[in-house]
């Protein structure tokens, strides 16, 4: 099994010509097709995540990402939502940068000094070190002035007071079905490929404000 961390297609090739059973996971490389892939459904979860937060009131959501193909989904899919949603593209802007804290720290500075948010999405749970570093330093409370909400499900996100809403990705499931995926290759020989999308899970916790009531998020269901 193997997880592309760019969109080079060079190492697919490479593996076609030695003969060697593979099964992509994680995410779809290049044009997507061709090739067994068990993967997560990136854009649909940043749409159900956007959705979730208009449905509490926050019009001006703010976007903070890792510049990446690798993860363009979550991206085009926040564009998607606030497109369908009718809400204006002013208002829910997008600040992209590289994968570390530091540059989580930075992106989080530039969106928050505009002072336009009430929601933050945070496309990375990495970059998301750096951004809840930023919101302490400005003096934000969460979710009283600000609404959290991390893709990924970093430890720590569960542990923090309050305990922030997060887009899970269902890792052991990719890892399962992959795994049998390649076995049935192997075991088989070569078949037409299969591709399997599966979704990810919208984790709520304390970090979201319903703007309707004033008050902390109503929860779908507790961890």
């Amino acid at each position: 099994m193997w997880t592309a961390a760019s969109e080079d297609e060079q190492v697919l090739k490479t593996l076609r010509f030695l003969g060697i059973p593979f099964v992509i996971i994680d995410r779809p490389v290049g044009r997507g097709s061709g090739y067994d892939l068990v993967a997560y459904d990136g854009e649909k979860a940043a749409v159900e995540t956007v959705r979730y937060l208009a449905s509490r009131g926050h019009r001006k959501i703010g976007f903070i990402g890792w510049d990446s193909q690798v993860v363009s989904s979550r991206v085009a899919g926040f564009r998607k939502a606030v497109s369908d949603l009718g809400l204006s593209g002013e208002d829910c802007p997008i600040f992209l940068g590289n994968l570390s804290r530091d540059s989580g720290r930075d992106l989080a500075f530039r969106c928050l000094s505009q002072g336009r948010v009430s929601a933050l999405f945070i496309g990375h749970h990495h970059i998301g070190e750096g951004a809840v570093m930023a919101i302490s330093q400005l003096g934000i409370a969460v979710p009283d002035d600000l609404s959290v909400i991390i893709y990924g499900s970093p430890t720590w996100a569960e542990v923090n007071c309050p305990a922030y809403t997060v887009v899970r990705l269902p890792d052991t499931e990719i890892g399962q079905q992959g795994m049998s995926m390649l076995l049935k290759k192997i075991e088989n020989g070569e078949r037409s490929p299969e591709q399997v999308w599966l979704d990810c899970e919208l984790v709520v916790r304390d970090s979201v404000k319903d703007m309707w009531c004033g008050a902390g998020t109503t929860h779908l269901h507790n961890e």
